[in-house]
């Protein structure tokens, strides 16, 4: 089985009843469906055999409210890079436009 999951730490394997082994899990804000997350999907089915996939949203997760610029500027406050405005993530805008096209 493979599971496409919220980031957020309750969903643990315990939580759904599985066993490290048990299922491919995928994670990310709001366990939406994107590009990464089809291709990850598309690897445990045609590459490694899964025969099912179980899907859990996160309606109203907090992480998918955070906005570019409000992680720049938590990355720029952290100085983990030094060029923190050059970042350039389509992983958000592309959540949001498929989170918003449900």
């Amino acid at each position: 089985m493979q599971a496409i999951t919220c980031m957020d730490t309750r969903l643990s394997y315990r939580a759904l009843g599985l066993r490290p082994g048990d299922a491919h899990l995928v994670r990310n804000a709001g366990g939406i469906v994107t590009a990464d997350a089809l291709r990850s999907l598309l690897v445990s089915k045609y590459l490694l055999g899964t025969r099912e996939i179980m899907i859990i949203n996160h309606t109203d997760c907090g992480l998918m409210k955070a906005t570019e610029e409000e992680i720049r500027r938590r990355i720029e406050k952290r100085q983990e890079f030094r060029r923190a405005r050059r970042l350039r993530s389509t992983l958000f805008a592309t959540s949001r436009r498929t989170y918003a096209s449900r």
